[in-house]
């Protein structure tokens, strides 16, 4: 006989995963609302989806499921309660409404049986790629809850939403964790990621890079990928890199280093040949702070910017 598959509801979680408490605060800073200790509810959950993975009967899978959904709720409010609370003591501007919209996703809560050993053992995705002009209230709103929550230190400049999913996803690893992200390869020359980047090398490990020269990994996609691979663990040890030509399976294996600012550089430097000859480079002698602005800041200044500010008789 072939044996049933355990009930994984509990396995697949819908939320904002990037809003919310990694793990649970301690017990003297949440109000729980309850007679008993976050401690103890959280080793009630995990009990309670024991029985519930492993149960065959459809009618106590049924008054399992209830009872799970029952605690995990009373204990979601409560800790939007607390995190409410918190990101207003901090100063963040956030009423109540767009709060609730933001839908916070409480790990320690949802997948405390991982966070009782430490984490995840591996974490893959492929995170949304968002603007940070990208003109949408809610979005905006998650930003500056994001900034001001001190949950982050990679947020930097004009930061992408992917960067923020890099950060919480090492965070959510066990130490010597394993994560890998396909992310736009701005990554590797925007200054908005020069956070993220000198924190992972830093704190962590790059272990091994994946470039693409002329080679779409998503079709219909315009943005150009790039895919990382980070060891949550301090290291000495080179960066693996590895160059895909025309093809994804034409591989072309690149220089290992551990030097961070090289690291994500696959292209040979523009070789000017004679033309080098005689010439000073404008760098040695100015300062040069932005080479040319090609579009207005379209969120304060749209349509203000015309032809005629570039033209003239």
């Amino acid at each position: 006989t072939i044996e049933p598959l355990p009930n994984i509801d509990y396995n697949v979680m819908c939320g904002n995963s990037l809003v919310g408490y990694i793990e649970p605060p301690k017990e003297e800073q949440v109000t729980l609302n309850d007679s008993r200790k976050m401690s103890d509810i959280l080793k009630e959950i995990h009990k309670l989806k024991e029985e519930f993975s492993q149960e065959e009967d459809p009618k106590k899978v049924k008054e399992l499921k209830k009872k799970i959904d029952f605690v995990i709720e009373k204990q979601n409010e409560n800790l939007n309660d607390s995190l409410f609370g918190e990101l207003t003591h901090k100063g963040v501007k956030l009423n109540r409404t767009d709060f609730n919209k933001l839908n916070p996703f409480h790990w320690g809560l949802k997948f405390n049986d991982k966070f009782t050993s430490g984490g995840f053992d591996v974490i893959v995705g492929n995170p949304p790629y968002v603007r940070a002009d990208t003109e949408d209230h809610l979005f905006q709103v998650q930003r500056k809850t994001m900034e001001r929550s001190g949950f982050y230190v990679t947020l930097y400049e004009k930061w992408d939403l992917f960067v923020g999913f890099i950060e919480r996803a090492i965070n959510l690893l066990i130490k010597k964790g394993y994560m890998s992200f396909i992310i736009s390869n701005s990554y590797n020359t925007s200054k908005y990621a020069d956070k993220s980047k000198e924190w992972i090398n830093k704190e962590h490990l790059f272990t091994q890079i994946d470039f693409f020269q002329k080679c779409s990994v998503f079709k219909g996609v315009g943005v150009e990928s790039v895919i990382i691979f980070i060891k949550k663990n301090r290291s000495d040890a080179k960066t693996k890199r590895i160059l895909h030509k025309n093809l994804f399976g034409n591989l072309e294996i690149l220089s290992q280093t551990n030097n961070s600012e090289t690291m994500f550089r696959f292209e040979n430097k523009l070789n000017l040949g004679k033309m080098s000859n005689n010439s000073d480079l404008l760098g040695d002698i100015c300062f040069i702070s932005k080479g040319i602005v090609a579009h207005a800041e379209e969120r304060n200044y749209k349509n203000e910017f015309k032809k005629e500010d570039l033209l003239a008789e």
